[in-house]
């Protein structure tokens, strides 16, 4: 399943990249159908109780339910922010505007490293059985620091790249606004 960080702009001009809330209601709606499959053979009884398998994908549904990837750019306190990890043990990395050298969006190929994309389409396979093997591509929203490093916001498949470069905008807007 890939999905979007969702975009939102607060008051004063703060846009916050975040995972959806639809996300975790299906993780939270899948992990009680677990638990009640789970329960059943306790509730009758049997010997088995809790299953290994099941109680590994409720514990791995229960990670995700909690899982935060927040983005926050805010052109008052010239930071950005990036907060991830589980709700309770969430680590914040603050990055001031002036260490923003430039955000862009470029394309990507799994298995390659930070090479730009061959305009060689006869060497990719385009149709039949080959079409299967070919590595996959995928658009990549990345701030660069004046410190040479690079973070990648977000990554998606190349269908999505438009609503990347759409959000790239939006996060250049708010950089410029804090200028």
């Amino acid at each position: 399943m890939e999905f979007l960080l969702k975009s939102t702009t607060k008051e004063k001009g703060i846009l916050i990249l975040h995972v959806p809330l639809w996300i975790r209601l299906v993780l939270l709606c899948i992990g009680s159908v677990v638990l009640f499959s789970l329960l059943i053979p306790v509730h009758e009884g049997s010997p088995a109780g809790f299953g290994v398998p099941g109680l590994v994908i409720l514990i791995l549904l229960i990670f995700g339910i909690f899982y935060e990837e927040r983005w926050i750019f805010n052109p008052i306190r010239k930071t950005v922010s990036f907060r991830f990890g589980l709700l309770f043990l969430a680590k914040t990395l603050e990055i001031p505007f002036d260490q923003v050298d430039e955000i862009s969006v470029e394309r990507a190929t799994k298995g390659s490293i930070q090479q730009t994309q061959r305009d060689d389409k006869e060497s990719i396979p385009q149709h039949g059985i080959g079409k299967l093997f070919r590595p996959k591509q995928y658009s990549n929203l990345i701030l660069y620091l004046r410190d040479s490093e690079r973070l990648v916001i977000e990554s998606v498949s190349l269908r999505k790249e438009e609503q990347l470069i759409k959000l790239k905008d939006q996060i250049r807007h708010v950089l410029e606004q804090g200028a």
